[in-house]
């Protein structure tokens, strides 16, 4: 009798499950007009309202979520496809506000909020709504390390939904469109010895605009989540040179035993700029190659191990930019790169 009443349970849940997902599928999307909803659930927003109020967050918290902290959220470094030494975190504790978006800058904020959660998440400290009507103001400071004036500085932002404009020191230095794509900008010559203030403001059209948004919605419910706006990936800095690598891909052939690289310059290169690509097996140099910048470079390794979900092991690939003896070296001292 006991396992009857067990198989009468489950077979009634799934039933319940399979007709509340069958009403999620059929169900029409949410309007563009956000409409009231008769539970009165927070995440619902009241017909002609102009203030976005608190977004849906349910009581459930992961233990990992239990943990976050403004010294620990996100520390590692945000682009391992190419990761340099040498950089600064911004993540943690920003100053925020959310005004309508045709008012100035506040100059008094609403609280804090922990980048790089979205505003309407539980771990931003927030939770609220940002509606297509306001803006979403971010606002901190931060001091350069001595050891870093001389060189370039990247202001980097790995995604913020939807619009948003950067200030530093009060001067916009750029603009970006995109709701999940990195950015970046040079603030070198906006910055200043000491505390620099560096603010971002943020519009999100959400399920009001035609961008692309994934189920987001202002009005959640059924399939349709709760919308992300604002900054939600890591914000760091960090020192380049004049000449740097800007972008660097590589594509392995498992058949030929090779590594095809491409490295882009962020700048043209003169005839003794060089870049040096290195592959390593757990410390030891197995492959290196010098290419002239802009260019592409084969690297042999034979009998590679290959990753896989048993044996998921990495080599380690460095570039560099280097300096050689150019092609056109005096008399027959021909040691550089090949033209």
């Amino acid at each position: 009798m006991k396992s009857v009443s067990k198989l009468l349970v489950v077979a009634a849940l799934l039933a319940s499950s399979a007709s509340a997902a069958a009403y999620a599928q059929t169900g029409a999307p949410p309007p563009k007009k956000p409409a009231n909803s008769t539970a009165n659930t927070a995440g619902y927003t009241a017909p002609g309202s102009t203030e976005g109020g608190p977004a849906y967050v349910g009581p459930i918290m992961t233990e990992w979520g239990r943990k976050v902290t403004p010294e620990n959220a996100w520390r590692s470094y945000p682009r391992p496809q190419m990761e340099r030494d040498t950089w600064m975190n911004l993540n943690g504790h920003w100053d925020y506000a959310i005004r309508p978006a045709n008012e100035p800058q506040p100059v008094a904020m609403d609280g804090k909020i922990l980048v790089p959660f979205a505003v309407e998440s539980k771990l931003s400290g927030v939770a609220r709504k940002l509606m297509p009507d306001d803006r979403l103001w971010y606002k901190r400071s931060f001091t350069l390390p001595a050891k870093w004036p001389g060189q370039r500085t990247l202001l980097h932002f790995g995604a913020v939904d939807f619009e948003s404009t950067v200030l530093v020191n009060g001067v916009v230095v750029g603009s970006h469109k995109g709701g999940s794509d990195p950015f970046s900008f040079d603030v070198t010559r906006y910055l200043r010895s000491g505390a620099n203030e560096l603010v971002v403001q943020v519009t999100d059209p959400t399920s009001t605009g035609d961008q692309p948004r994934g189920k987001q919605t202002l009005e959640p419910r059924g399939i349709w989540y709760t919308a992300v706006s604002g900054i939600w990936q890591t914000v760091w800095l960090e020192p380049v040179a004049d000449l740097h690598i800007a972008d660097l891909r590589a594509v392995p052939d498992i058949d030929k035993g090779e590594l095809t690289v491409d490295v882009a310059l962020s700048n043209t290169a003169t005839p003794s700029d060089a870049v040096r690509i290195t592959a390593r097996d757990k410390g030891k140099v197995i492959a290196s190659t010098i290419i002239r910048g802009n260019r592409q470079g084969v690297l042999k390794i034979p009998n590679a191990r290959l990753w896989s979900p048993d044996d998921p092991y990495l080599y380690d690939l460095t570039a560099e930019v280097v300096k050689v003896t150019p092609p056109q070296g005096a008399g027959n001292d021909r040691t550089g790169l090949p033209p």
